[in-house]
């Protein structure tokens, strides 16, 4: 039996309840927390010599320390403690990091002072459709020349095997939209199902989508104006149109759902149009040109295989937009849980957004394969791949005349149009979100006072598109190419997110469950297709990972200031001129890095989940301040607030760089939306910075409602 001193107590860095009036010591190397008495450091964690002597035995039959010990005592000396400097064993170069000590706070708030909660504009079902399903079928103006170029007369069946292709993501869209209803597409899935690291990743991938979107649109956009209007320079008027939108989106347009559905509906009638002469034309002519066309080589020399493959790849730029819906998911609710028992399938009405995936999925199989087949039966396969760029304003000519050809060009110059300025508005709102969330810079969310508008982020995009475009010489085939390639990570990153749904937040309440075989049935279709596009033009992969690496770069960049600052202070204290030049500032700025707050909701007192919820904060937001905060209302447990304020020195001493504060908050409503409404009001802690365990089928409220609360944990 070994006895307790002052040197073993000056050891012991945390507790660990094992029993009642027993605790286990774990010794840590972290720098002790020390009182100084006046001649020497006498108490640790509560303790002094006078329980902690050579009378006091340690039990260490089991290789614990266990000792008796008060808790009351424990917690009023706590308040008590500092850091001493002079102590040999703490680290100097460190001691600016520490905080101090958290606090307890409580707090009784009434139902009558609670605020309203706003009710958000809702989108009929046909709005809804209508702001995805333009930029979706905008896709057919640009793509069926391509696909054709790709693989001749097999273009239809490539389509065709395209779009079963993405069967499986509708269900995928749907699970992850009922799951978590917010909006931010795949970056808000992948935040609240898996690590913030991830999901810049993601937020990067779209990023290069939009960019690649708006060139996209505006060089088709001038390929069909000049089919129309007659020939002027390209270059020039596809930046003039970026320009154009930028300046737009500077004086506050955004888009509207009214204009959308207009659009819409104009563009759904000349697809109709156009599709009905090319059939009456193959009628007329028996289908001859569809036989000639079959008959020409292929353009692999007869590789059937690899030119459906490449057909197949190529044809899945013709399904973009179909992830659009998502990013704009909160305006189609409300959501409702699937039922807890079995019932009849009418039991639980499918929401807006629900309809508008399987309404965008029937206009893709309606529309996609059969224009690329009443195209090969009304033009030439050579016509085809020589005007890839308006290629359906060609077809209008042949089968309708001037005026259908007219009709077409104004059509697609108007839809397309639609597609720059959806991307400019898109790349805003994820941007303005990512810097809101401290993974880009803070300047990007600085508005002007005329027009309220993000003028950084608007100039920036502009220049990225504008640099794109110059770099790929305006070759729609080549942009279309990225864009393929950033459309399809894009899927990947949100099947991705879908099995961390399944597997890190299986209690999360949906309306929708895929199975796991049709995930990883999209999950490998979508691989394949990437690898497809990349095989077929090498160049593609070069310009996209460009792309990529830059907006990662940026992102990371900003998203570990931290601990790149500390790396270069690390660097100025081995050099003594720097380090008395750099070191003071640096430190400073590491401080003004830290120096803000996340909130943890927690109805549970478990030490495992507080603990995590500490260690989410440390790994993925660089704070200083945790605040643990705990409703306490008539369903509560009446014990969980005691133990917190037991448990709170504990995880104060645990991770002694960030100041971890209990928030006790007594109200009747319990935990609601409205409640942390009013907390992040008071505290100044944006919502996006609240954080909660996942909720179970019997949760009152849909996640939705808590205005953007991030789920960390199950």
């Amino acid at each position: 039996m070994m006895p307790i001193n002052s040197r073993v107590v000056r050891r012991m860095h945390n507790l660990v309840q094992i029993e009642e009036g027993g605790y286990e010591c774990i010794v840590f190397s972290k720098p002790p927390y020390v009182v100084p008495d006046g001649s020497r450091t006498k108490t640790f964690d509560g303790f002094t010599e006078a329980n902690a002597t050579e009378e006091t035995p340690l039990n260490s039959s089991n290789g614990n320390f266990t000792y008796d010990y008060d808790m009351d005592s424990f917690l009023n000396e706590t308040s008590k403690y500092t850091i001493s400097k002079e102590d040999s064993s703490i680290n100097q170069d460190e001691i600016w990091e520490y905080p101090g000590w958290g606090t307890v706070t409580e707090r009784k708030i009434s139902k009558e002072t609670l605020p309203a909660i706003p009710v958000k504009h809702r989108l009929s079902v046909f709005q809804s459709t209508a702001v995805a399903g333009n930029d979706l079928l905008a896709s057919v103006l640009y793509t069926t020349g391509i696909v054709c170029a790709a693989c001749g007369q097999l273009a239809p069946i490539a389509m065709l095997v395209a779009v079963l292709a993405l069967y499986p993501f509708r269900k995928i869209f749907q699970e992850n939209g009922t799951a978590l209803p917010l909006n931010g597409g795949v970056y808000v899935g992948l935040l609240n199902s898996s690590s913030k690291l991830v999901a810049t990743f993601a937020a990067s991938c779209s990023l290069i989508a939009y960019s690649a979107t708006a060139v996209v649109s505006a060089a088709s956009c001038t390929s069909y104006a000049a089919g129309a209007f007659g020939a002027f320079p390209v270059l020039g008027v596809t930046v003039a149109i970026l320009a154009a939108f930028a300046v737009l989106v500077f004086f506050g347009i955004k888009d509207s759902a009214t204009v959308a559905s207009a659009i819409f509906f104009l563009h759904l009638c000349t697809l109709a149009v156009l599709m009905a002469a090319c059939a009456v034309e193959m009628a007329r002519s028996g289908g001859a040109m569809l036989v000639e066309n079959w008959s020409r080589p292929l353009p692999r020399g007869g590789d059937v295989g690899l030119d459906l493959f490449f057909g197949y790849s190529v044809s899945l730029l013709g399904l973009t937009g179909f992830e659009t819906a998502a990013n704009y998911i909160e305006e189609a609710g409300p959501f409702t849980a699937e039922p807890p028992a079995p019932g009849p399938a009418a039991a639980r009405q499918p929401s807006v957004f629900e309809r508008t995936m399987n309404n965008m999925y029937g206009l893709v199989v309606l529309v996609n394969p059969a224009l690329i087949l009443l195209a090969l039966g009304t033009v030439d396969l050579a016509t085809i791949t020589e005007h890839p760029n308006n290629i359906l304003s060609v077809i209008g000519l042949r089968v309708g005349g001037q005026w259908l050809s007219m009709l077409v060009s104004l059509d697609a110059v108007v839809v397309l149009s639609g597609g720059v300025l959806t991307a400019y508005v898109g790349v805003v709102g994820l941007i303005r979100q990512l810097a809101h969330d401290r993974c880009l810079p803070q300047f990007l969310t600085h508005t002007n006072q005329a027009f309220h508008s993000n003028h950084w982020i608007i100039l920036t995009f502009f220049l990225l598109c504008s640099t794109l475009y110059f770099l790929t010489a305006g070759d729609v085939t080549v942009l279309s190419g990225v864009f393929s390639l950033a459309f399809l990570l894009v899927l990947l990153c949100f099947a991705g997110a879908n099995m961390t749904l399944k597997v890190q937040r299986p209690r999360l309440p949906r309306a929708v469950r895929q199975s796991w075989p049709a995930v990883l049935l999209g999950f490998g279709a979508m691989l394949a297709g990437f690898v497809g596009v990349a095989a077929y033009r090498p160049q593609l992969l070069g310009y996209f990972l460009l792309y990529l690496a830059f907006y990662l770069c940026v992102i990371l960049l900003t998203f570990q200031r931290v601990l790149l600052a500390k790396g270069l202070l690390y660097f100025c204290r081995q050099v003594p001129l720097l380090d008395k030049l750099f070191a003071s500032s640096l430190v400073q700025a590491i401080l003004r890095m830290k120096k803000f707050s996340v909130v943890f909701f927690t109805e549970t007192a478990d030490i495992h989940v507080l603990n995590e919820a500490a260690l989410y904060a440390k790994n993925n937001e660089n704070c200083d301040h945790l605040i643990i905060a705990h409703i306490i209302c008539s369903s509560s447990k009446p014990h969980v607030p005691m133990l917190l304020k037991e448990n709170l020195p504990l995880l104060d001493h645990m991770y002694p760089k960030m100041k971890i504060d209990l928030l006790l908050v007594e109200c009747d409503q319990g935990f609601c939306p409205q409640i942390v409404r009013l907390l992040s009001n008071d505290l100044k802690v944006s919502t996006s910075f609240m954080f909660m365990r996942c909720p179970g089928s019997s949760f009152p409220y849909n996640i939705a409602e808590f205005d953007g609360v991030r789920t960390i944990m199950q």
